[in-house]
């Protein structure tokens, strides 16, 4: 992209910031053009509608003051703030008496780490691979649905963490990101057992069989054996951990949950049905392939340290995502071991030639099962983006909510 084209791109963003989306994508392998998409995120926040956990949000904001912030870091002391960074940026953003405002900083935040997440997964020149790659790398970029960000404070959790544990994957100073690695609960004290993974990485170092090992432990492991455990260390505790595990694992609160779920899904229309039912057949059926593709040509992935790599961590992924399927909302876990595992197949397919696999045949029952979900993820996300952010621009915005 030359001078000429950036300068046009941003003086088209200021009329029209949804064209940011169509430039990003089609440049996609300059940094100006993964710029151009992060700040359409901005405006996407600026437009959103109150709905999802940002109803919950804006509420906040507008009850928040400079004044709370020792009481928050007191609870942060106290093990009681289970979702701090959203309330420390509800205290800081109250100046501005804005949720728009406030929604631009959460979606561009979320933004940077989805496209930089995307991007350091990008080891060669989309414009320069052919279509096969192309295809592999667009049904990759869209798995982390744009839906997620309106549940804002686990899946900003879940992305920071996917951009961070990359960084630590392929950098040669590792130690400088496990520190950030390590403030994810800070996001959502949901995340805390994604903690585990780090010390996986030292424990079993690139020694593959161990971490089948931990996969095959996770999954075997009894619902009752991990809750009776869970609560005999939390229940004396009047800690956020307590009341997290009253609401997500005991038995009252995975009954209330699954009730809820199952009604919601009763009442829902047919787009939300058919969604449920396809993220279901990404979850159990066409990511196990990928993983399954991967572990059977572990040969050649062995080659390379960073495939090696991203094939252990996605697996170690997928062991805390079957531990967390004992408690309620568990599932979520799956956007995680799910990104994680298509990373270290695109990884690969960009590494070596795929002519060189064997059991090719899974990546074709795989893949375009996972591309389809995506497909049907953009057509909910019409159900949370206001026709706002595809046809008007800040200006108008600003004059309408002086």
């Amino acid at each position: 992209m030359n001078n000429q084209v950036k300068a046009y791109s941003i003086l088209l963003f200021i009329l029209w910031p949804f064209s940011a989306v169509l430039i990003g994508i089609r440049y996609f392998d300059f940094k100006f053009a993964r710029n151009l998409i992060i700040a359409s995120f901005l405006f996407l926040g600026f437009t959103a509608d109150q709905s999802g956990d940002l109803e919950f949000y804006a509420a906040q904001l507008y009850i928040s003051s400079i004044d709370n912030i020792y009481i928050l870091f007191n609870q942060l002391v106290h093990l009681k703030a289970s979702k701090f960074f959203t309330d420390f940026s509800s205290i800081i953003f109250s100046v501005f008496n804005s949720h728009q405002i406030y929604f631009s900083f959460l979606f561009g935040l979320f933004g940077y780490f989805l496209v930089n997440s995307i991007n350091i997964l990008r080891i060669k020149k989309i414009s320069k691979s052919n279509f096969t790659s192309i295809f592999y790398f667009l049904t990759f970029a869209f798995f982390y649905s744009i839906v997620n960000i309106f549940n804002y404070a686990f899946y900003m959790g879940a992305i920071y963490f996917l951009f961070y544990i990359l960084k630590f994957i392929f950098s040669e100073k590792k130690s400088k990101y496990l520190f950030f690695i390590f403030l994810t609960p800070l996001f959502h004290i949901g995340l805390a057992p994604m903690l585990i993974i780090p010390f996986c990485i030292y424990l079993f170092k690139q020694n593959t069989k161990w971490y089948i090992l931990l996969l095959i432990l996770s999954t075997t492991l009894s619902q009752t054996f991990l809750i009776t455990n869970l609560e005999s260390g939390i229940s004396e505790s009047e800690t956020v951990l307590n009341e997290k595990f009253k609401s997500y694992a005991s038995s009252e609160g995975q009954e209330s949950l699954e009730l809820r779920y199952s009604e919601g899904y009763k009442a829902g229309n047919l787009n939300y049905k058919l969604s449920r039912t396809s993220k279901e057949l990404v979850n159990y059926f066409a990511i196990p392939l990928i993983l399954l593709f991967l572990y059977l040509n572990k040969k050649i992935i062995t080659r390379d340290k960073i495939s090696l790599d991203l094939f252990n961590i996605s697996i170690a992924c997928l062991s805390i995502t079957s531990l967390m399927l004992n408690i309620s909302q568990g599932n979520r876990f799956f956007n995680i071991s799910g990104f994680m595992i298509l990373a270290a197949f695109i990884y690969v397919a960009q590494k070596f030639k795929l002519s060189s696999f064997k059991y090719k045949i899974l990546i074709y029952l795989g893949v375009p099962v996972v591309l389809l979900t995506n497909i049907i993820s953009l057509i909910m996300a019409k159900n949370f983006i206001g026709i706002e952010f595809v046809f008007s621009n800040f200006p108008i915005q600003f004059y309408e909510n002086p």
